[in-house]
Parts: C-alpha cells; structure tokens; sequence
C-alpha cells in the first residue's frame, strides 16, 4: 500500500521538480573546502618572494634600531667633544691673557707740592686691547671705608711683562705735611680696564677689570714711606663683582 511504504521508510520530502531538499553540508564538499584553506596558506609561504619580503622588513627594523643608538652615542660623544674643546680653550686662554696689576707709586717731590703716580703692569703674555686706568689720590681726615677711582688717565697700551707709571696726582705741600704728622689720611685709589688680543671664551674680547686701594703711611720723603692695603676695592675680574 502508497502510504504504509512512504511512512514507513521515513524518506525525505520531494520538490516538485523530484529533487531532495537538505541542509546538510555533504562531506566531500567540506573536505574540499578544508582544502582550499590550507591550499592558501601554504601557497603564502612557499613563495619566496614573501619570504624576501618578510627578511628586508626585519633587516631594515634591526638597522633602524642600532642607527638610532649609534646616534644617540654621537651626540652624547659629540657633547662631550664640544665641552672638552671649550675647556681647553679657556684654559688656553687663561695662561696666555693679559693681566694688569696695580705695583706701588712712584712720588716725586717739590717744594710746593708733591706728585704721586700709580704704576701698573702686565703681568701676562700677550698685550692688553683698549686699556683705560682710572685714579684719584682723596686726602681725608678720617678714613675712608669705599674709595673710589674717578679721574680717567690717558688710554695705552701694555705689551706682555710691560710696566708704566700713569699720570700722577697732585698733592699740596700743606696736606703733605698733614700727613707726615699723621693728621690726614693719603690715598692711592686706582682701576685699570681692558680687553684681551685674545679670544676668551664664552664671549670675545672680554672685558677685564682690576681695582686698588692703598694708603700711604709712614711717609717721610719720596724715598721712605709704606703703603698699606685697603679693606676694600682690591679685586681683579670676577672677584670685583662680589
């Protein structure tokens, strides 16, 4: 019997066109499928090319690295270099400067009055640039606790070891005699300022400066007298400006 058989056997529905309807994947085609995929994935890495490109991409990463640590040594080293050459530049310089020293008074005496001239040398081993040097000579009833230089001598110039005697002040006989009895108080105030023939590091042509201060004691002719230093205003470059 038709419907005893179509049950029993459990077949599937047909379509009308007599074909079987599924949603089953069938098992050859999912083999093939598998297939396929390892296929590509093995096709990949069997071209050599790929395996080239793959190589330069790492050669180039690996020189990328190591060219920015060599560079980051060069500019450190470079550094370095730079700080080492300044250094010995200004040490270069230090020793080869000029250095202008104030060296005592030379006084010469008249019978109206008496003339004092400060003296200064160079005491480096190159010449002095746009040298000025300043003085004044104060007589004062007590002592004087900042001394200042305000009368500007002529501008010279002072080769290396070179000494001069700048031009001198002029001290009345009347306050000479004060002095000598110890009623007054004689000063010998100076500063020379200057530059250097030489490149001074950081900044060329450096200003220099020196100042001095002493007092004339126990004077008793041009030939006999002592000088005594000032608490104050004897300095040289740097020091001058604490």
């Amino acid at each position: 019997m038709p419907e005893e058989n179509e049950n029993a056997t459990g077949a599937a529905e047909v379509s009308p066109e007599g074909h079987q309807e599924s949603d089953a994947v069938p098992p050859g085609q999912a083999k093939v499928e598998s297939c396929k995929c390892e296929c590509r994935q093995k096709s990949y890495w069997a071209k050599p090319e790929n395996w080239v490109s793959l190589g330069t991409l790492g050669a180039v990463t690996i020189y990328t690295g190591i060219t920015a640590v060599i560079l980051c040594n060069s500019a450190k080293q470079l550094d370095q270099v730079i700080a080492a050459n300044e250094l010995t530049r200004y040490s270069l310089t230090a020793v080869s400067r000029a250095f202008v020293v104030f060296q005592g008074i030379k006084i010469t005496q008249g019978p109206a009055s008496w003339k004092i001239a400060p003296k200064w040398e160079n005491t480096g081993n190159t010449g002095t640039y746009e040298l000025g040097i300043f003085k004044s000579c104060p007589v004062a009833t007590d002592e004087i606790a900042n001394p200042v230089a305000t009368i500007a001598a002529t501008p010279t110039t002072l080769g290396p070891k070179q000494k001069i005697s700048i031009e001198p002040c002029e001290i009345g006989a009347a306050d000479i005699d004060l002095v000598r009895g110890h009623h007054r108080h004689l000063y010998v105030v100076g500063r020379a300022e200057y530059k250097d023939t030489v490149t001074v590091w950081p900044h060329s042509r450096y200003q220099y400066v020196t100042k001095s201060c002493a007092e004339i004691v126990d004077l008793v002719d041009a030939n006999n007298y002592g000088l005594r230093l000032c608490p104050t205003h004897n300095c040289a470059d740097d020091d001058c400006k604490k």
